[in-house]
């Protein structure tokens, strides 16, 4: 086998089922995936139709490379009896007339045999693009999940607090604590920095205007332009306005 090829980048594992009725091609495919795919785990080999239907309906895989042929007759009596479709399908097959049935099965990729290492790979790596792009996507979903939350969870030293994100007017510094503000006039002493409490109200409308201060622009009434510059807030609070930060401020304000 050529030792040219380099190792897949590491990502999140496949768990892989490998449907092959040959025990050369399935000693080959296994052999690729061990050698140059770190991401692919085979967890099942299988070589008929019901034990293959079985397998993928039990084991959920992220990933079955199938064969056309199989010992009792072709993948699609598997395909059209499966329970579990959410998985990446890779067609290896020694004929090319059957791409066209291939790809109405929806499979992303049809490896004609024989085959070697480069294509092993260069078909799961199509298959671990569109993973990562699905987990980003997932993950910006939360992302903005969390940030259309109206509540957020605050710990102080007594208790754990959900706040309305609108009820907080500012969050002062105070030394290795903060302290919330609240629309209510009620303050809470919270046991994380000012910047620990950035990172989770990184809602659009906070604007950390100072090194010790983030504010509500929701509760923004007037910036006056004495004294140094300050900004003045919901209950008549008053906090500085960093010189480097005046004119984002203004233009948010604006």
């Amino acid at each position: 086998m050529n030792n040219n090829f380099t190792l897949q980048k590491t990502s999140v594992m496949l768990r892989t089922i490998l449907i092959e009725d040959e025990l050369h091609a399935q000693s080959l495919l296994t052999q690729i995936l061990n050698s140059y795919c770190q991401s692919v785990d085979v967890i099942d080999v299988q070589r008929k139709i019901k034990p293959s239907i079985a397998s993928i309906n039990l084991n959920k895989p992220d990933l079955v490379f199938m064969d056309y042929h199989l010992l009792d007759g072709n993948c699609f009596e598997i395909l059209d009896n499966l329970s579990f479709r959410g998985f990446k399908l890779i067609f290896t097959t020694a004929h090319k007339d059957y791409a066209l049935d291939a790809f109405r099965y929806q499979a992303l990729d049809y490896i004609l045999k024989p085959y070697g290492p480069q294509d092993v790979v260069d078909a799961v790596d199509r298959v671990e693009e569109l993973q990562n792009a699905s987990r980003l996507f997932s993950d910006f979903e939360k992302l903005l999940q969390r940030n259309n939350e109206k509540k957020i969870s605050i710990s102080t030293q007594k208790e754990i607090l959900r706040i309305e994100v609108d009820e907080i007017v500012r969050v002062q510094a105070d030394g290795s604590y903060s302290v919330l503000h609240l629309k209510s006039g009620a303050t809470s002493m919270v046991s994380k920095t000012l910047k620990e409490i950035e990172l989770q109200l990184c809602f659009p409308n906070f604007f950390r205007c100072h090194s010790s201060h983030l504010i509500n622009l929701d509760h923004v009434k007037s910036y006056r332009n004495e004294d140094g510059g300050f900004i003045v807030l919901s209950g008549e609070n008053t906090v500085p306005l960093a010189r480097r930060r005046k004119s984002e401020f203004i233009g948010l304000i604006s």
